[in-house]
């Protein structure tokens, strides 16, 4: 026999509702002062994973640090296997790389590489690089890694590396057109910047590789010469901060323009430091100005307002094999992305990009697996912070019977739904913990031309629903 019973409650739907919206501050090219490091540190390095900052090395020790942009909190992490000062670092996959630099008091200058992967806080050894490098900087592009300039033993280096993770293995690559050490790069569109440094003096030229055809060209150089500097690339523009023998200066190279434009003080003069980007702004942290430096200082630069905020409220769900993702709209997104992990925190991996709704479903997936999301927003300016994190854990529907839910609105009009029983306790458990403004209907009938249908159920406008729950056959 059919099993038949109804629920009555005060409750609301619409099909499509005014999205909760958050807006960016206005306060561009300026800096402001954030959290210090637990330690003082120059010639260190400086990465980005997971929308956290980690801080390597320096003062010739094996340390490492992790900011939480989240939490506005230092954490010490595992230390490298070997202490090291002016050695360079990339990221690929997730995973931080550390390369070359030097220890005993500067006599000992190094080849060895190191791997942090953040997911288990463990550093394992890689191949050493061709040369002795120290005081050079290393970029990623297209998932290797490239090493550039710096200072061997013989001295000065204009000679580039290239490391791919995937087999371990180095390959040389093409000169640069000036040899240099003490310099910053920087990556735009996937070409590499060497910019200022030291070479038979301070300079203040700039050099972009093409990893596609291996070559070097000139352009425009810096207002100012400097060395010890550090480079960041946000919203489509560098910035050159600080460095010696000019310590405050900042300035702003826009490519489609070959053109480099002065900008706001660093408050704080600094050089041996190093620079990351977190939610469209720079951070300058630790380096050395009559003494060594745990301070951080954080630039919002010129088109900042134009960069998506980090969406709000994510909230996930569990279904039989499935997870239904839903979150706050930000008015300057065109799209969002979302990141999937095994593990909380991180290291997330890219689950989809080009979502132009504020709801995903993430299908097929294990049961009885935990899985922990977040999604950024993105325009044509950049891609914002992380979202919160939310987690959920898909389980099989054991209850073959299946329900309608007629839900009706307080103006008198009725929407039904057919799902699983599941998916009915899931819809009952959102009601009683009213844990989101809004409730979403994936349907997956009737599509027509359309990528997808939604309705979202908002809780406060619901007159009454009824489930009526049938034997499926």
């Amino acid at each position: 026999m059919n099993k038949i019973f109804s629920v009555f409650l005060v409750f609301a739907i619409i099909f499509t509702i005014v999205p909760v919206t958050v807006f960016a501050a206005d306060n561009e090219n300026t800096w402001e002062t954030g959290t210090p490091m637990l330690t003082a540190r120059e010639g260190h390095s400086a990465e980005v994973v997971d929308g956290k900052i980690y801080v390597i090395g320096g003062n010739e020790q094996p340390t490492v640090e992790m900011y939480d942009p989240l939490t506005d909190t230092w954490t010490t992490k595992a230390s490298m296997t070997t202490g090291r000062s002016y050695l360079a670092t990339a990221v690929v996959d997730g995973k931080i790389y550390a390369f070359g630099g030097r220890n005993q008091k500067g006599k000992n200058f190094l080849d060895t590489v190191e791997m942090y992967d953040p997911a288990t806080d463990t550093w394992t050894t890689k191949s050493s690089m061709l040369s002795i490098r120290v005081a050079f900087d290393a970029e990623a592009v297209n998932g290797k890694i490239y090493a550039v300039g710096g200072l061997s033993t013989s001295g000065t280096l204009a000679s580039v590396e290239m490391y791919d993770p995937a087999t371990d293995t180095w390959t040389m690559k093409a000169n640069m057109i000036t040899g240099r050490n003490r310099l910053s790069t920087a990556v735009l569109d996937g070409k590499i910047y060497a910019i200022g440094g030291q070479a038979s003096g301070v300079v203040n030229t700039v050099e972009m590789y093409d990893p596609t055809t291996d070559t070097w060209t000139t352009k425009s150089s810096m207002s100012a010469k400097r060395y010890l500097l550090s480079a960041a690339t946000v919203n489509g523009k560098i910035y050159a901060i600080g460095g010696q023998t000019i310590n405050y200066i900042v300035e702003m190279y826009d490519p489609l323009t070959d053109t480099w434009t002065t900008k706001a003080r660093i408050p704080n003069k600094r050089h041996a430091f190093d620079t990351v980007v977190v939610g469209g702004k720079i951070y300058a942290i630790g380096g050395y100005y009559k003494g060594i430096l745990n301070s951080v200082e954080i630039y919002t630069p010129e088109g900042y307002s134009d960069v998506p905020l980090a969406p709000l409220n994510l909230v996930a769900t569990g279904g039989d094999a499935k997870i239904t993702l839903n979150w706050s709209s930000v008015v300057e997104a065109d799209n969002y992305s979302v990141y999937r992990s095994l593990t909380s925190g991180g290291s997330y991996t890219s689950v989809a990009t080009s979502v132009y709704s504020t709801s995903y479903v993430d299908s097929p997936l294990t049961n009885g697996t935990t899985y922990y999301y977040v999604v950024t927003a993105v325009n044509d300016n950049g891609e914002s912070a992380y979202s919160n994190e939310a987690s959920a854990t898909p389980q099989a529907d054991n209850n073959i019977n299946r329900a309608i839910l007629t839900i009706t609105l307080n103006s008198g009009l009725e929407k039904e739904y057919d799902l699983s029983m599941s998916q009915v306790s899931q819809f009952m458990s959102w009601y009683e913990s009213e844990s989101t403004l809004f409730y979403t209907f994936q349907k997956d009938y009737n599509l027509g031309s359309d990528v997808s249908r939604t309705d979202y159920v908002v809780h406060d406008m619901i007159e009454l629903f009824e489930v009526r729950e049938y034997v499926a056959r």
